[in-house]
Protein backbone atom coordinates (compact mmCIF):
# COMPACT_ATOMS: atom_id res chain seq x y z
CA UNK A 1 0.00 0.00 0.00
CA UNK A 2 1.50 3.21 -1.59
CA UNK A 3 1.80 6.58 1.31
CA UNK A 4 -0.77 7.87 -1.46
CA UNK A 5 -3.66 6.06 -3.18
CA UNK A 6 -6.47 7.74 -3.38
CA UNK A 7 -9.35 5.47 -4.70
CA UNK A 8 -13.13 5.66 -5.14
CA UNK A 9 -15.11 4.34 -2.79
CA UNK A 10 -17.01 1.70 -5.05
CA UNK A 11 -13.85 0.23 -4.80
CA UNK A 12 -13.86 -0.62 -1.01
CA UNK A 13 -15.31 -3.70 0.48
CA UNK A 14 -17.68 -3.66 3.61
CA UNK A 15 -16.45 -6.54 6.02
CA UNK A 16 -18.48 -7.52 9.13
CA UNK A 17 -16.94 -10.56 10.78
CA UNK A 18 -18.79 -13.04 13.49
CA UNK A 19 -16.83 -15.21 15.79
CA UNK A 20 -17.34 -18.75 14.96
CA UNK A 21 -18.56 -21.87 17.03
CA UNK A 22 -14.85 -22.71 17.41
CA UNK A 23 -14.19 -18.86 19.29
CA UNK A 24 -17.53 -18.18 20.97
CA UNK A 25 -16.45 -19.28 24.08
CA UNK A 26 -13.14 -18.13 23.53
CA UNK A 27 -12.72 -14.42 22.78
CA UNK A 28 -9.05 -13.88 23.76
CA UNK A 29 -8.32 -17.13 21.64
CA UNK A 30 -9.75 -14.97 18.33
CA UNK A 31 -8.08 -11.66 19.52
CA UNK A 32 -4.70 -13.60 19.60
CA UNK A 33 -5.47 -15.41 16.02
CA UNK A 34 -6.84 -12.41 14.95
CA UNK A 35 -3.16 -10.79 15.44
CA UNK A 36 -0.96 -13.08 14.85
CA UNK A 37 -2.23 -14.70 11.72
CA UNK A 38 -5.47 -12.60 9.81
CA UNK A 39 -4.78 -9.22 10.04
CA UNK A 40 -0.84 -9.32 9.31
CA UNK A 41 -1.26 -11.78 6.45
CA UNK A 42 -4.46 -9.34 4.82
CA UNK A 43 -1.47 -7.16 4.32
CA UNK A 44 0.90 -9.11 3.88
CA UNK A 45 -0.64 -11.23 0.95
CA UNK A 46 -3.06 -8.84 -0.63
CA UNK A 47 -0.95 -5.69 -0.86
CA UNK A 48 1.01 -7.03 -3.86
CA UNK A 49 -2.16 -7.89 -5.28
CA UNK A 50 -3.63 -4.37 -5.50
CA UNK A 51 -4.60 -3.76 -1.90
CA UNK A 52 -4.95 0.17 -1.15
CA UNK A 53 -6.02 0.33 2.22
CA UNK A 54 -6.93 -1.62 5.18
CA UNK A 55 -8.88 -0.49 8.47
CA UNK A 56 -9.98 -3.91 10.74
CA UNK A 57 -11.81 -2.61 14.07
CA UNK A 58 -12.18 -5.17 17.14
CA UNK A 59 -15.75 -4.33 18.66
CA UNK A 60 -15.57 -5.07 22.55
CA UNK A 61 -17.52 -8.49 23.02
CA UNK A 62 -21.21 -7.57 24.24
CA UNK A 63 -24.13 -9.18 23.69
CA UNK A 64 -25.86 -6.17 21.27
CA UNK A 65 -25.65 -8.15 18.03
CA UNK A 66 -22.57 -6.22 16.92
CA UNK A 67 -20.00 -7.98 14.75
CA UNK A 68 -16.26 -9.09 16.53
CA UNK A 69 -14.43 -7.67 13.85
CA UNK A 70 -15.36 -5.07 10.96
CA UNK A 71 -12.85 -3.59 8.63
CA UNK A 72 -12.95 -1.52 5.39
CA UNK A 73 -10.96 -3.41 2.45
CA UNK A 74 -9.99 -1.16 -0.27
CA UNK A 75 -8.85 -1.90 -3.91
CA UNK A 76 -8.96 0.91 -6.93
CA UNK A 77 -12.37 -1.04 -8.56
CA UNK A 78 -14.40 -4.02 -7.53
CA UNK A 79 -12.70 -5.85 -10.51
CA UNK A 80 -9.24 -5.39 -8.86
CA UNK A 81 -10.82 -7.18 -5.59
CA UNK A 82 -12.35 -9.95 -7.50
CA UNK A 83 -9.35 -10.42 -9.67
CA UNK A 84 -6.94 -10.38 -6.40
CA UNK A 85 -9.71 -12.55 -4.17
CA UNK A 86 -10.45 -15.52 -6.53
CA UNK A 87 -7.96 -15.43 -8.98
CA UNK A 88 -4.70 -15.96 -7.25
CA UNK A 89 -3.68 -18.64 -5.35
CA UNK A 90 -3.18 -16.77 -2.46
CA UNK A 91 -5.94 -15.02 -2.54
CA UNK A 92 -8.53 -18.51 -2.60
CA UNK A 93 -6.23 -19.36 0.34
CA UNK A 94 -6.93 -16.18 2.21
CA UNK A 95 -10.72 -16.30 1.58
CA UNK A 96 -10.54 -19.78 2.91
CA UNK A 97 -8.77 -18.69 6.21
CA UNK A 98 -11.84 -16.58 7.24
CA UNK A 99 -14.13 -19.68 7.74
CA UNK A 100 -11.29 -20.58 10.60
CA UNK A 101 -12.28 -17.58 12.27
CA UNK A 102 -16.01 -16.40 11.19
CA UNK A 103 -19.23 -18.01 11.02
CA UNK A 104 -20.85 -17.97 7.61
CA UNK A 105 -22.92 -20.82 8.23
CA UNK A 106 -26.96 -19.71 7.76
CA UNK A 107 -28.31 -22.47 9.44
CA UNK A 108 -26.01 -21.13 13.05
CA UNK A 109 -27.60 -19.22 15.90
CA UNK A 110 -24.80 -16.94 15.35
CA UNK A 111 -25.19 -14.06 12.69
CA UNK A 112 -23.36 -15.00 9.21
CA UNK A 113 -20.53 -12.60 8.37
CA UNK A 114 -21.01 -10.63 5.22
CA UNK A 115 -18.85 -8.15 2.83
CA UNK A 116 -20.38 -5.77 0.36
CA UNK A 117 -19.21 -2.94 -1.58
CA UNK A 118 -21.00 0.22 -0.83
CA UNK A 119 -23.50 2.37 -3.00
CA UNK A 120 -24.48 5.90 -2.94
CA UNK A 121 -26.94 6.89 -0.85
CA UNK A 122 -30.26 7.47 -2.17
CA UNK A 123 -31.99 9.84 -0.12
CA UNK A 124 -35.29 8.18 -1.11
CA UNK A 125 -34.46 5.00 -0.09
CA UNK A 126 -31.78 2.05 1.10
CA UNK A 127 -31.90 -1.47 2.09
CA UNK A 128 -30.66 -3.41 5.46
CA UNK A 129 -27.31 -5.23 4.99
CA UNK A 130 -26.05 -2.45 2.04
CA UNK A 131 -23.76 -0.32 2.29
CA UNK A 132 -23.57 3.40 1.47
CA UNK A 133 -20.89 5.88 0.56
CA UNK A 134 -21.93 9.85 0.78
CA UNK A 135 -19.39 12.01 -0.90
CA UNK A 136 -17.87 10.10 -4.01
CA UNK A 137 -14.78 11.20 -4.53
CA UNK A 138 -11.49 9.55 -4.44
CA UNK A 139 -10.14 9.29 -0.96
CA UNK A 140 -6.46 8.40 0.30
CA UNK A 141 -8.18 6.70 3.55
CA UNK A 142 -4.02 5.82 4.41
CA UNK A 143 -3.29 9.53 4.60
CA UNK A 144 -6.87 10.62 6.47
CA UNK A 145 -7.97 10.44 9.98
CA UNK A 146 -10.19 8.10 10.07
CA UNK A 147 -13.13 7.56 12.65
CA UNK A 148 -15.65 4.59 13.61
CA UNK A 149 -19.20 5.41 14.98
CA UNK A 150 -20.58 2.11 16.13
CA UNK A 151 -24.58 2.39 17.36
CA UNK A 152 -26.47 -0.93 18.72
CA UNK A 153 -29.82 -0.32 17.64
CA UNK A 154 -31.55 -2.18 20.51
CA UNK A 155 -34.69 -1.68 20.12
CA UNK A 156 -36.87 -4.97 18.61
CA UNK A 157 -39.18 -2.62 16.87
CA UNK A 158 -38.21 -2.84 13.07
CA UNK A 159 -40.18 0.59 12.69
CA UNK A 160 -38.22 2.35 15.31
CA UNK A 161 -35.08 0.45 14.10
CA UNK A 162 -35.89 1.63 10.49
CA UNK A 163 -37.11 5.58 11.39
CA UNK A 164 -33.20 5.89 12.99
CA UNK A 165 -31.33 4.40 10.63
CA UNK A 166 -32.93 7.06 8.13
CA UNK A 167 -32.46 10.43 10.47
CA UNK A 168 -28.61 8.66 10.68
CA UNK A 169 -28.21 8.47 6.90
CA UNK A 170 -29.55 11.82 6.30
CA UNK A 171 -27.37 13.37 9.59
CA UNK A 172 -24.10 11.60 7.55
CA UNK A 173 -25.30 13.04 4.03
CA UNK A 174 -25.78 16.32 5.89
CA UNK A 175 -21.98 16.12 7.16
CA UNK A 176 -20.67 15.85 3.66
CA UNK A 177 -21.20 19.58 3.81
CA UNK A 178 -18.92 20.03 6.37
CA UNK A 179 -15.05 21.73 5.55
CA UNK A 180 -12.55 18.82 6.00
CA UNK A 181 -14.96 15.71 5.32
CA UNK A 182 -13.69 13.57 3.02
CA UNK A 183 -15.98 10.69 2.72
CA UNK A 184 -18.08 8.62 4.79
CA UNK A 185 -19.15 4.65 4.38
CA UNK A 186 -22.33 3.26 6.47
CA UNK A 187 -23.89 0.31 6.58
CA UNK A 188 -26.80 -1.01 8.98
CA UNK A 189 -28.09 -4.01 9.71
CA UNK A 190 -31.01 -5.25 11.81
CA UNK A 191 -28.76 -5.09 15.08
CA UNK A 192 -26.36 -2.07 14.51
CA UNK A 193 -25.58 0.98 12.52
CA UNK A 194 -21.54 1.13 11.41
CA UNK A 195 -19.65 4.55 10.05
CA UNK A 196 -16.55 5.24 8.69
CA UNK A 197 -15.89 8.98 8.70
CA UNK A 198 -12.48 10.10 6.63
CA UNK A 199 -11.42 13.56 7.58
CA UNK A 200 -8.26 15.59 6.95
CA UNK A 201 -5.46 14.50 9.21
CA UNK A 202 -5.05 17.44 11.17
CA UNK A 203 -9.36 17.88 11.94
CA UNK A 204 -10.56 18.38 15.06
CA UNK A 205 -13.82 17.07 13.60
CA UNK A 206 -16.92 16.11 16.37
CA UNK A 207 -20.07 17.87 15.04
CA UNK A 208 -22.85 18.91 17.67
CA UNK A 209 -25.37 16.80 15.73
CA UNK A 210 -23.80 13.54 15.69
CA UNK A 211 -22.32 13.72 19.53
CA UNK A 212 -25.82 14.30 20.03
CA UNK A 213 -27.26 11.26 17.82
CA UNK A 214 -24.54 9.22 19.63
CA UNK A 215 -25.39 10.27 23.18
CA UNK A 216 -29.13 9.22 22.47
CA UNK A 217 -27.94 6.05 21.95
CA UNK A 218 -26.40 5.23 25.10
CA UNK A 219 -23.49 2.00 24.30
CA UNK A 220 -22.59 3.99 21.17
CA UNK A 221 -19.26 4.45 20.74
CA UNK A 222 -16.55 6.71 18.15
CA UNK A 223 -13.16 4.56 17.48
CA UNK A 224 -9.95 6.74 15.93
CA UNK A 225 -7.99 4.52 14.06
CA UNK A 226 -4.59 4.17 15.12
CA UNK A 227 -1.75 3.72 12.75
CA UNK A 228 -0.03 -0.23 12.61
CA UNK A 229 2.91 -1.04 10.55
CA UNK A 230 3.10 -5.06 9.34
CA UNK A 231 6.42 -6.57 8.61
CA UNK A 232 6.76 -7.79 4.98
CA UNK A 233 5.88 -11.22 4.11
CA UNK A 234 8.49 -14.11 5.37
CA UNK A 235 10.01 -11.77 7.90
CA UNK A 236 11.82 -14.45 10.32
CA UNK A 237 10.65 -14.56 13.97
CA UNK A 238 7.64 -12.30 13.08
CA UNK A 239 5.24 -13.23 15.84
CA UNK A 240 2.63 -11.06 13.84
CA UNK A 241 0.83 -7.76 15.83
CA UNK A 242 -1.06 -6.66 19.11
CA UNK A 243 -4.47 -5.96 18.28
CA UNK A 244 -7.20 -5.24 20.81
CA UNK A 245 -11.20 -5.07 21.36
CA UNK A 246 -11.78 -1.50 21.05
CA UNK A 247 -9.38 -0.60 18.54
CA UNK A 248 -9.33 0.18 15.41
CA UNK A 249 -6.26 0.37 13.20
CA UNK A 250 -4.90 1.83 9.70
CA UNK A 251 -2.13 -0.32 8.39
CA UNK A 252 0.68 0.08 6.31
CA UNK A 253 2.79 -2.65 5.02
CA UNK A 254 6.52 -1.69 6.94
CA UNK A 255 8.78 -1.61 4.11
CA UNK A 256 6.63 0.74 2.18
CA UNK A 257 5.57 3.25 5.07
CA UNK A 258 9.50 3.86 6.03
CA UNK A 259 10.53 5.15 2.49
Amino acid sequence: MSSVSPIRPEGIRVWRGFRNSTYQQDASGFYQKLGSVFVPLTVQAMDPLGLKCYLPAILPVNSQGLPDEIALVGYENASDYENASHHTVIGRAYGDLHGTLFNFDSNSSIPVSRSGFPRHFNQESWDWKQPYFFVGAETDWQQAKVMVVVIPLVSKDINKNTQQVTEFYHLMQDLTHILGIKEVISVADGDYILAWIAVEPDSDFNPAPLASFMEGNGDSQCLVAESLMITPMWTANDGGVNVMAGHCYNTFLKTQASN
